[in-house]
């Protein structure tokens, strides 16, 4: 079927007369309503693997549109944005804008419409066509393009709407007013309002492929660019074997399991800057592609160096050990090093043979010392400070965890607290032991940008460039910073979902960098579902993985399964950071606000998808959000039950070394070893119940809290 379908915006194979025509598009209400003066036509044409999707846009004075169209930019000229939910949700949504003369640009939304949680880049094509009294456009989506949209969400009812912006003539050539139009009537970004198409193809489990991040660690400077490697994270529905292939990558064999997987490759790339780098997996039992492309940011550091002491912003902090420095120096020549600074005499010797070095400084006093790398044609220094104290309260990160005043603390609060919950609830709250960390429940300075400046994070602004924060930003930060220098707090909160926004990663070190040189003894925080992309960005992430649930028939469907909940924390925690703190916001919410069918977890939800963060390294919990506490008891009493969880058992999930012993789609299990002491967790990630068998587990064990039948050797 796809060859009877020549992509040139005609629509004139006969096979278009077999499918229906939707029209009679109408006028904003803001702008009066009504049927629009101009009507736009279009039709879709349903196949196994694609939808292709036909538009005729009326227009009498072409003339005018052309010259128009020459005058104006991308969003700002004639074009129809089609908008598309195959999950047939009123919470989700891609968005497919289309300009007259072929332009093309993508989004994917979630929360209404309120976040893009992906550089969304799928393949899909359109080809536009010019009439005496018309434009139209042919528009080819692969199913696999709609890679946001997890197998067990798709219904063959999608959610639809289109919408179109046309400027009809009033004197002469060059003034004119906007017509507004859509096919329901309504706003473009009203998914609640989208129309539902039925009959739609529904996409086959071995199609969901969906090529996550790609970053790249650049190893080596040559004389065309740089040479590294790029890690490839993905999500499949089924097990495969694939081809993969890049425009800056080496192609490859890869086998990938069903679940979260991922792969390294050789690449190359001319310079450094962000790169919109084409990913390809090519299936190799039918040939069928699966392509998108990513923003990669490619760095490079002629030495890396990285200290294990200090191992946190390069500071010794009040009570530490401040005897040794200690670290790796790689490069692919030889390196140098130096080391002085008070109390230090000037040393100097060369990393072994894997980078390692060790510098002996029992008389370090306060203050700063450099090291200094050195390599045929390149210098780098890092400066080393023993810091004093301040007299206030102090945070750092230590061996993944928090360090508030120099002791390690399972962070435990709520977002939002106190706000648009009511008296009942705040008196309820504080009435009982919600088992809370509340020496930081809200000891909090807010440092977010896009606050702090309006307009940051839109189009052209700041946030979006590869570029370092402005002189107003900084103007504006030193404010808030210079209002907190005498306050007991906990830690700077810098950024909110910073990938839902695209802000760029090197916008956002730039931030934590000056923040953090100004005030070594405050840690920074963001909330995240990207937290690898920006790793080098914040030193204290909460991922914010929601369940998303709604009830279909019946059947609780997860937009984020429990079992995924654990790849956002592996974001940090694969890295082997001890610099770094990763936590994990529980979901306590319903997206009722937009959807009917949206529920609130339950109390077995609520404490399996805590667990899944938990047994991956999870170090910090912040429910979203205050004012939901009081909507089901489930989730009330879910939050108190695993925050007298972690209070019982923190030792272990601070401390513990540990060691995963089983992971599948459906349970997981791990070990959390301390000098005297062992603790073993064992989750069930699916509502059905499960039998495992480990054979690592054996002796007597006791039981906590739950009534299970263990068998043990």
């Amino acid at each position: 079927m796809k060859e009877t379908i020549k992509l040139d915006g005609l629509m004139d194979e006969p096979i278009w007369s077999t499918v229906p025509e939707y029209t009679d598009f109408r006028v904003m209400p803001k702008n009066g309503g009504g049927l629009a003066e101009c009507q736009t036509f279009f039709k879709i044409l349903p196949l196994a693997d694609r939808i292709i999707i036909g538009v005729k846009c009326l227009e009498p004075n072409m003339d005018y549109m052309l010259e128009h169209h020459a005058r104006h930019g991308m969003y700002t000229s004639e074009h129809v944005e089609i908008l598309i939910s195959p999950a047939g949700s009123t919470t989700s949504f891609y968005q497919f804008f289309v300009r007259y003369g072929g332009e093309k640009i993508c989004y994917f939304y979630e929360e209404g419409g309120n976040i893009k949680p992906d550089p969304y880049a799928p393949d899909w094509k359109t080809a536009t066509y010019t009439g005496e009294d018309f434009w139209s456009a042919e528009v080819e989506i692969p199913l696999s393009s709609f890679y946001m949209t997890a197998t067990n969400r798709w219904t063959d009812k999608w959610r639809f709407n289109m919408g179109r912006l046309r400027h009809k003539p009033n004197v002469g050539l060059t003034s004119g007013g906007e017509e507004i139009s859509s096919w329901n009537g309504q706003g473009f970004f009203e998914p609640q309002h989208f129309w539902v198409i039925e009959n739609m193809p529904i996409r086959p489990a071995e199609d969901d492929v969906y090529m996550v991040t790609a970053i790249a660690d650049m190893t080596e400077q040559t004389a065309d660019g740089y040479k590294g490697t790029l890690t490839v994270k993905t999500s499949c529905g089924t097990d495969g074997e694939y081809t993969f292939t890049s425009d800056y990558a080496e192609s490859a064999k890869v086998s990938l399991k069903a679940g979260e997987d991922e792969f390294t490759v050789p690449c190359f790339y001319p310079n450094t800057t962000r790169y919109f780098t084409t990913l390809c997996l090519t299936r190799v039992s039918d040939g069928k592609e699966f392509k998108r492309q990513y923003p990669v940011l490619v760095a490079y550091e002629p030495i890396k160096i990285r200290f294990t002491l200090p191992e946190y912003k390069n500071n010794f902090y009040p009570g530490q050990d401040a005897t040794k420095i200690v670290g790796t120096a790689k490069a692919t020549k030889p390196v140098t090093l130096t080391l002085e600074g008070p109390g230090i005499p000037k040393q100097t010797l060369t990393p072994d043979a894997e980078g390692n070095f060790h510098f002996d400084t029992p008389d370090f006093a306060e203050g700063d010392a450099y090291l200094t790398a050195t390599m045929e044609g390149y210098e780098t220094k890092k400066k080393i400070s023993r810091l004093a104290p301040t007299g206030r309260m102090m945070s750092w990160i230590s061996g993944g965890n928090l360090i508030v005043d120099g002791k390690a603390e399972f962070r435990r609060n709520i977002y939002a607290y106190s706000w648009r919950g009511g008296e009942a609830l705040l008196r309820k709250f504080h009435g009982e032991d919600q088992y809370l960390t509340e020496h930081i429940l809200k000891n909090t300075g807010y440092i977010q940008p896009d606050v702090l400046i309006k307009g940051l994070n839109g189009p052209g602004g700041e946030g979006l460039r590869d570029e370092p924060i402005s002189d107003a930003l900084k103007a504006k930060v030193d404010e808030v910073m210079e209002a907190h220098k005498d306050k007991n707090f906990t830690y700077y909160y810098i950024y909110d979902e910073p990938e839902c926004v695209n802000i760029s990663p090197v916008f956002l070190k730039s931030l934590y960098e000056y923040i953090s040189e100004k005030d070594p003894y405050h840690v920074c925080s963001i909330a995240s579902r990207a937290c690898e992309t920006y790793v080098d960005c914040a030193d204290w992430f909460e991922t914010h993985a929601y369940l998303d649930i709604n009830v279909v028939n019946g059947e609780r469907i997860f937009a984020r399964p429990i079992n995924t909940v654990g790849r956002y924390v592996d974001d940090i925690a694969k890295l082997n950071r001890p610099d770094k703190c990763i936590g994990f916001m529980p979901t306590c919410f319903a997206y009722k606000y937009l959807s009917l069918l949206a529920d609130f977890p339950t109390f077995d939800e609520m404490i399996a998808h805590c667990w899944a963060a938990m047994i991956r390294g999870a170090k910090s919990f912040w429910p979203f959000a205050f004012m939901d506490m009081n909507d089901r008891a489930s989730v009330y009493e879910g939050n108190r039950y695993v925050y007298s969880t972690v209070e019982a058992l923190q030792e272990f999930l601070l401390h513990g070394k540990r060691t995963t012993i089983l992971n599948t789609s459906d349970v997981e299990a791990a070990t959390f070893d301390l000098p005297d002491k062992k603790m073993f967790v064992l989750i069930n990630k699916v509502p059905t119940p499960q039998t495992v068998t480990l054979p690592e587990i054996s002796g007597t064990w006791c039981e906590f809290r739950h009534a299970r039948d263990i068998t043990t050797n």
